[in-house]
């Protein structure tokens, strides 16, 4: 995530202690965004691994009809 070539911090301050400052800053900016990104991508998942478990039981159901058909 770090910013694309001519818009970092290195190309507008000359100072390479504050810049250091800035950029460790931005670092730890990206910690939570990521994780953010993250958390978002689990309920997806979770999501998704909720509706497979459903289609799976009934699928296991579908085919438990068929192995032994009711008189």
């Amino acid at each position: 995530m770090r910013p694309k070539s001519g818009y970092g911090v290195g190309n507008h301050v000359k100072d390479t202690t504050r810049r250091a400052q800035l950029e460790s800053a931005y670092q730890q900016t990206e910690v939570p965004l990521v994780q953010a990104i993250q958390v978002d991508h689990q309920f997806v998942y979770d999501d998704m691994r909720e509706r497979l478990a459903t289609a799976r039981q009934r699928l296991d159901a579908l085919l438990e009809q068929v192995a032994n058909p009711k008189p």
